[in-house]
């Protein structure tokens, strides 16, 4: 990092009503970062009565994504969350290795889909959300953008809602 500079963020988490928004740049997050989405998610849990199959889960990435440590460290926090599996989770991204990691995560029987970013309709559908939490997501999205910089899967995705199908 360059003095003086603040060093962008790899990830960004946030929950935006029964929602937790998940933004990977292309690197992987810090170990800081992963436990603030295993924060995100045990908060998530207590907002919505310790009952995570109300609740869903929308990420975006570049091709970052959790390091095995990171996603043993998910699966344990997992299993002190009632109903965690049964939270639908979709990822949005055009990396092949991401593709992989929620191949992974199947293993497990989680509640989890991959789409491309250009099936932006098909991952909101599969999530359930309604349009106004949708909209509050998109307003989101161009905060965390701040946070960690421009995400071309978050572009990709703005002008395939563009075109509805």
């Amino acid at each position: 990092p360059v003095k003086g500079r603040a060093q962008k963020r790899n990830a960004a988490f946030r929950l935006v009503g029964n929602v937790v928004v998940v933004v990977h740049n292309a690197v992987a997050p810090t170990s800081e970062e992963w436990e603030q989405y295993i924060a995100t998610l045990f908060k998530a849990c207590k907002l919505y009565g310790n009952d995570l199959s109300v609740c869903r889960q929308y990420v975006l990435t570049d091709g970052g994504g959790p390091n095995s440590a990171q996603r043993a460290a998910s699966l344990k926090a997992a299993e002190q969350m009632p109903h965690s599996l049964l939270m639908p989770v979709a990822v949005v991204s055009s990396s092949t290795f991401v593709r992989g990691i929620v191949t992974a995560f199947n293993w497990f029987n989680m509640n989890l889909k991959a789409f491309s970013p250009q099936d932006v309709h098909k991952a909101i559908s599969f999530l359930k959300i309604d349009e106004p939490t949708v909209q509050a997501i998109y307003e989101e999205l161009t905060l965390i953008e701040h946070d960690i910089g421009p995400v071309e899967t978050i572009q990709i995705v703005r002008e395939a809602r563009k075109r509805r199908p």
